[in-house]
């Protein structure tokens, strides 16, 4: 509760007076505060840059480990049903058992490539 209401100050102090809105520390600055709390109103544009810029990042990161990891996914599926005989010497050439694995990092893969979209 206390970390609640320490969040719901900073908010609060944060928050520059707009024309429509109330002085800073009165009641309804904290009804606004606790509305950019649950995102019901627009943080401040310097949070707002701050919190896009390590957001893109992220998803950029999640984008490529979520392909790589379809690749190999993908590739372990092939060799594992022996659709792909690639290298000759791989010891996971008609294994069933890395079909599966396959398939899991696939999954896992698709799963980091989505939450990378959103």
């Amino acid at each position: 509760m206390r970390a609640i209401v320490l969040r719901l100050l900073t908010v609060a102090r944060s928050i520059q007076p707009l024309p429509e809105t109330p002085a800073l520390y009165s009641i309804d600055s904290y009804r606004v505060a606790l509305a950019t709390i649950l995102g019901e109103y627009p943080a401040p544009a310097a949070r707002r840059d701050e919190r896009g810029n390590r957001g893109r990042t992220m998803a950029r990161l999640l984008l490529i480990l979520g392909f790589f990891a379809l690749a190999i996914g993908l590739l372990w599926i092939g060799q594992g049903t022996g659709v792909i005989d690639w290298p000759q010497s791989s010891f996971m050439i008609n294994q069933l058992q890395w079909a599966g694995y396959g398939a899991v990092l696939g999954a896992i893969g698709l799963i980091l490539i989505w939450q990378g979209k959103q």
